[in-house]
């Protein structure tokens, strides 16, 4: 009962106050002090609470944080740190990084191990809403956001509008590292108000999963002006990335793929809308031959338009090239990578006699050479019986004869040559 009543008061002071404004204090503490803040009582869901000048919060494992509006980084940079459990009730505006007054502020918010930031419902309207670096159409500010979602560590979310500082000098960005989870009902807006490719971005690595309803890789609008662009980049094969709606990248997006040694994880959404954006894969030398799906999705629209593919760090000894996959209907479905060997095709082994003779007390063994081919010279004590063991091996063939000497230590030695 002691504990419902004190809830009870602290709801009270704060709906008699209006939306009172409740900032961190110290320059690192536990959310859940309240003399941490500077309304003497931690937030509560009525309140907008403010992370900034240059100050960490941590809301621990086994611990809830909960607000109406959150700011982190507003005027100055602020960090919420989240192992426990972080809820934020404001049905617009429940998350922003980096104030909309003409401010400097960085935001980030780190989700560990356990972390959970919003509500994990299947009802969108049930979630909220988070902006990653605030501008607005008419605002000039160098206000940016950076969320990192570790390994198991959960995020979910209604829609995400993430928005580079409009003075070209930041990033913006959302990295779901190996093992965290990044859920969006609806819309993830790389570039929403403002952004170009290399300042609003979303990366995804190691076992890391993305899960949204359309993934906008950039955004335009007519009146009021808005021209915007964003950066994808998938690392490795192990990544989880689901569409469910649509992929829409703008002529100057950018799709990063750099694959591991077993390859690459697809994207997969339902649709693929795109301009002429520019796709990089990178890979690495122990890349097997073969084809692997980039993105998965039907394409079509006034936006299929032909990519950029920049293509680098495969083994020399192969050939690469990205394929549009049409299925039997004659639908752009997607794109793949396919890697082929660069080896030379070799003509088949022609059979071949091998010549025996003696001299100096050595065998000199010789036989016609293929190029193509390596040989190598084996030996053993009886004709029938016994282990082949090599005289002399990586003989690199030639178109010509070939020769190999061995000095018999045995009564009776038999060889033969084989071809690799």
């Amino acid at each position: 009962m002691k504990k419902i009543m004190i809830i009870a008061s602290m709801l009270l002071v704060s709906v008699t106050a209006g939306w009172a404004v409740n900032f961190f204090l110290p320059a690192s503490g536990d959310w859940n002090v309240n003399t941490n803040w500077n309304d003497g009582h931690v937030p509560v869901i009525t309140d907008v609470a403010q992370v900034n000048q240059g100050k960490t919060c941590t809301i621990q494992s086994g611990t809830y944080g909960v607000v109406s509006k959150q700011f982190i980084g507003a005027d100055s940079d602020g960090t919420i740190n989240v192992y426990g459990e972080f809820y934020f009730n404001a049905t617009f505006e429940g998350l922003v990084f980096g104030l909309y007054n003409n401010g400097v502020g960085h935001g980030m918010l780190n989700v560990y191990d356990g972390g959970v930031v919003g509500t994990n419902t299947t009802v969108a309207t049930d979630r909220r809403n988070a902006f990653v670096g605030y501008t607005s159409t008419s605002t000039v500010n160098n206000n940016r956001g950076t969320v990192n979602v570790y390994s198991n560590g959960a995020v979910y979310l209604k829609e995400v509008f993430v928005n580079y500082d409009t003075d070209n000098t930041g990033v913006s960005s959302i990295n779901i590292h190996d093992g965290g989870l990044l859920d969006v009902s609806y819309n993830l807006w790389l570039g929403y108000n403002s952004g170009a490719a290399s300042n609003a971005q979303v990366t995804v690595s190691g076992a890391g999963h993305l899960k949204v309803g359309n993934l906008n890789l950039g955004r335009y609008n007519a009146s009021p002006l808005v021209n915007t662009f964003g950066t994808m980049t998938v690392n490795g094969s192990q990544v989880n990335v689901e569409i469910s709606g649509n992929l829409s990248a703008r002529s100057q997006s950018i799709m990063n793929f750099n694959f591991d040694d077993n390859g690459i994880a697809a994207v997969s959404a339902l649709n693929f809308f795109h301009e002429g954006f520019t796709m990089n894969i990178v890979g690495t030398e122990n890349v097997a031959t073969g084809e692997y799906w980039l993105v998965q999705g039907t394409s079509g629209g006034p936006q299929d338009q032909s990519p950029t593919f920049n293509i680098s760090g495969f083994n020399p000894g192969s050939s690469n090239e990205v394929v549009k996959v049409v299925d039997s209907e004659g639908v752009h479905v997607g794109y793949k990578l396919i890697v082929y060997s660069n080896e030379p095709q070799r003509e088949p082994l022609n059979p071949f006699d091998i010549s025996v003779a003696v001299g100096n007390q050595q065998a000199i063994l010789s036989w016609p050479g293929q190029a193509g081919y390596t040989y190598a010279l084996q030996s053993r004590q009886e004709l029938a019986t016994g282990a082949w063991s090599n005289v002399v091996s990586g003989i690199v063939g030639v178109n010509d004869t070939i020769a190999a000497t061995n000095a018999p230590s045995e009564n009776n030695k038999f060889y033969r040559v084989v071809a690799e």
